[in-house]
Order: structure tokens, then sequence, then C-alpha cells
């Protein structure tokens, strides 16, 4: 089976809470599973897949349960402070055979790519990422046995920021999206208060036809409206306190 795993953690110092956030009526977090839900319907339906939200064994996490009561998803505790860990663990206990990876800041994540790493993986590939399209709409899938090798030569007791770093690029299969760059001025992750402020913009205006939403449209909704405006100037913050996190990593 394959899980589609939701890494996220309550507790973030720089926004707190912000998974709960709410929006039109659902928390932030709601709406990124929900547009699974949907798109996945039938995989679902059909124990092809799985829906997980994979956090880790911190109490107060256990608030995601509170998330998981209205949808076909199971809350997973693990690792803390070890990502890929936190996956295998997750693996293990559930039976997975492939993993497609979600950050939960990521709330709007695009489900075609998910479906595009699916099918991909379905067809026997081990390693398998989408790019091109702006910060926060990629992801990547892999099966398990991949994982566990690649985890198996990393000598980090600690792998959070940029944990993909663990897998040999040489394997990685790169579907190709479109043609924007992570640092451009479009900003799709959940991270700041402005950050909120953008998702509050976009899911607002849209509604529940969020959960459905084709990608260009979105951004194409998004540019038009110069809601990315809302966020832009994060970009080089963020991508500094990300060089920054991932430098003390691999120091330990």
């Amino acid at each position: 089976m394959t899980g589609i795993l939701f890494l996220a953690r309550l507790g973030s110092t720089r926004l707190h809470n912000k998974h709960l956030v709410k929006v039109a009526g659902r928390t932030m977090f709601e709406w990124l599973l929900l547009r699974f839900v949907k798109e996945f319907k039938k995989e679902i339906e059909e124990n092809k897949i799985q829906l997980v939200i994979a956090t880790s064994v911190k109490e107060e996490n256990k608030q995601f349960e509170l998330l998981a009561a209205n949808c076909p998803v199971k809350v997973f505790y693990g690792s803390d402070e070890n990502i890929p860990l936190r996956q295998i663990e997750c693996a293990n206990a559930l039976h997975l055979t492939e993993i497609i990876s979600i950050d939960g800041d990521d709330i709007l994540t695009s489900v075609s790519a998910a479906r595009k790493i699916f099918d991909a993986l379905t067809l026997g590939a081990s390693l398998v990422k989408t790019s091109g399209l702006p910060l926060g709409m990629n992801c990547w899938g892999y099966s398990v046995d991949e994982l566990k090798k690649s985890f198996a030569n990393s000598d980090s007791k600690k792998i959070e920021t940029g944990w993909g770093r663990i897998f040999s690029t040489e394997k990685i299969v790169d579907i190709k999206l479109g043609n924007h760059l992570p640092d451009s001025d479009l900003r799709m992750t959940l991270d700041y208060k402005e950050d909120e402020e953008f998702f509050s913009a976009v899911i607002s205006q849209y509604g529940e036809k969020i959960i459905s939403v084709s990608d260009d449209e979105l951004i194409e909704f998004i540019l038009s409206n110069k809601l990315n405006e809302i966020n832009a100037s994060l970009q080089k913050i963020y991508w500094s306190n990300f060089d920054s996190q991932l430098k003390k990593e691999n120091e330990q």
C-alpha cells in the first residue's frame, strides 16, 4: 500500500499552531487534507492508498486527532527531530511499501503532482520528485526500501531541514511541471504571519472550490490578483534561515 504522509508538528515558534489557524470555516490543515481526499477518493476506498498525518510523539501533537476525526486519515506518532526515521517508523507500523511525502506547511500542495508521483511509483520507480511548480507545491515519492537504504547511509541524528538530502541525486526521476524557481516571488508555504495572511486571502476567496482548483488556475488567480505580494518579501529570510539551520544539522 502507498502512504501519503503529511509531515507536520505543532508548537512552531515562528507561527504557533499554524496548522490549526482557521479560514473559511476550516483549519489550514483540513483544507490540505480535503484536497487529497478528493483527488485519491477511489484509491482510498480500494485500500491502495492510506492518508497519514505523520507527526512527532510530543503531547501537543495529539490535537491532530481532532482534524482526522472527519477524514479518512490516520495519525502516526514517531521521531521528533528525524523526519526520515519517522517515515520509516510509520511505514513499518502501517505496512506501507511506497510513500508520497507532503510537507504539512504546504497547504496547497499540488494534488496533480502527487498523482503523477503515484503513477510513477505504481510503474516501478523507486525515487521520484516533481519540480517547476512554486515553492510549496512540489512533492516527493519513493519506495520504502529506497528510503531505508538512503537513511542507512546517513549519520545525522537530527534530520529536519532539507531532509531529502539523504537521497542520491543520481537515482531521482524528476517530473518537471513548470518553470517556477524555488526562490521566485511566488511562495506557498506556511511559516510566517505573512504566509498565514497569504493563504487566508487565497482560500477565503475560493471557498470550497479550493479543494478542486487546478494548479494553472490557482497560480494564475494568485498572480493576476497580486496576492503573491503579501509574502514575497519573505523569500530571502526563508532561504537564509534554511541555510543556517541546514549548516547546524550537518555539524551535529
